[in-house]
């Protein structure tokens, strides 16, 4: 008797949920949230929500075309007071739990986003994996502006366009990374740079293009030399320092950040190599670990970095089947490659005072405890710290050469 007691309880907790359960089609799936300075109340929010019919006009579809997003911005106190009065507008249930990505725009990420993300975090309606980003200008505008050239779903694009980026853990990507990465008391993170492009390939070069070379080309998101239909870039990073945005870094020194931190995946790039009158095309291989060595001497931070990295040709002349030449290319890379980290360096610790490369981490295990630590104030130390980069470069099939 017992027991079924216990099993009738069971059933009628089940059927009690299953008469509060929303059907899909009486929901509204918001997939994207962009954050941007309001004119009347402190924000301005606007939503993008997925069309799940997969077709525009009515009647039966073999082959769904691409619907269009529905939108709308809503300028609030915070963002729950934002979505309290979307309530008044559609007539579906809000439903915030399939959201992929949230903008914040460059002027919100200025002033910090420590309240923003401390409210995501400890709502069940918001993923710990929803993506994050800074946009240069209007956040809003950047995601009513995305169409989407291959996905016919808009949440499948930014599932798409992000899992690349995410991949490469030195952005700061996701929201709980970030999310406790700014509640440490100094922290310095890289978060991914997104904006709308005003070029075209008639455009004149500007200043970020150099003459070309891909180890000089500092572009962000929107400088781009393009033709396309879809003007939402993703590139470079935004450098927050605990939770503000303090600046930029461009195309390049974002890779170079990655291998740094040891978070990189094989690329090509074209140099302008001095003794080939045309580019050279190579890919870099980052295929050890990068050693690092470091020491506190009176209270003060010494840290090396030797980085060890392979290149393959991908169109390389009559480089490549010279030993001398492959040489006197790999010394060339590790130069310039040294020259750039040591700009990285200055920038990271001069410029912004923000240590995005996570050095502070390899320096606990000098420390008893985590109060020793704190006590040391790695804050004050950083940018006083001595920080050393180094490359070896090597050509991955040098024995084949002949």
């Amino acid at each position: 008797m017992k027991k079924l007691s216990i099993i009738i309880f069971v059933f009628s907790l089940l059927m009690n949920g299953c008469s509060y359960s929303i059907d899909v089609e009486n929901q509204a799936f918001v997939v994207a949230i962009g954050i941007d300075k309001g004119d009347t109340f402190p924000l301005k929010a606007t939503f993008i929500f997925a069309n799940p019919s997969g077709s525009e006009g009515g009647g039966e579809e073999k082959s769904p075309s691409k619907p269009k997003p529905d939108s709308v911005t809503i300028e609030a106190p915070t963002v729950y007071s934002a979505v309290r009065k979307l309530d008044s507008i559609k007539s579906k249930t809000i439903n915030l739990s399939h959201i992929k990505i949230v903008v914040f725009s460059e002027e919100i990420a200025k002033d910090g986003v420590k309240d923003y993300l401390t409210a995501f975090a400890s709502s069940r309606d918001f993923r710990p994996n929803t993506y994050v980003c800074i946009s240069k200008g209007n956040a809003g505008e950047y995601l009513k502006a995305v169409k989407p050239s291959q996905e016919i779903f808009i949440e499948k694009y930014y599932d798409n366009i992000m899992r690349k980026v995410a991949a490469d853990k030195v952005n700061e990507a996701y929201l709980y990374y970030l999310y406790f990465n700014v509640s440490q008391s100094f922290s310095g993170s890289l978060v991914p740079l997104v904006a709308l492009n005003k070029n075209n390939t008639d455009t004149p070069p500007d200043s970020t293009a150099s003459d070309g070379d891909d180890f000089d080309y500092e572009a962000r998101a929107g400088d781009i030399l393009r033709d396309a239909e879809n003007p939402a870039e993703i590139l470079g990073s935004a450098i927050m320092k605990n939770d503000k945005m303090v600046g930029t870094l461009g195309s390049f020194k974002t890779d170079l950040a990655r291998i740094i931190c040891d978070e990189y995946y094989p690329r090509n790039y074209s140099i302008n190599y001095p003794e080939k009158s045309d580019f050279l095309t190579i890919r870099v291989i980052q295929q050890e670990h990068p050693e690092i060595k470091t020491e506190i001497v009176d209270q003060n931070a010494k840290i090396k970095i030797y980085i060890p990295i392979s290149i393959e040709y991908v169109d390389a002349g009559k480089i490549e089947n010279n030993i001398t030449k492959s040489k006197e290319f790999c010394d060339y890379l590790r130069q310039k490659l040294n020259q750039k980290a040591e700009e990285l360096v200055y920038d990271s610790q001069v410029i912004y005072d923000a240590d995005i490369l996570g050095l502070g981490d390899s320096l606990k295990r000098h420390f008893p405890d985590m109060k020793a630590w704190e006590k040391w104030n790695w804050k004050e130390k950083f940018s006083t710290a001595q920080i050393e980069v180094s490359f070896d470069v090597e050509y991955a099939d040098f024995e084949e050469a002949n």
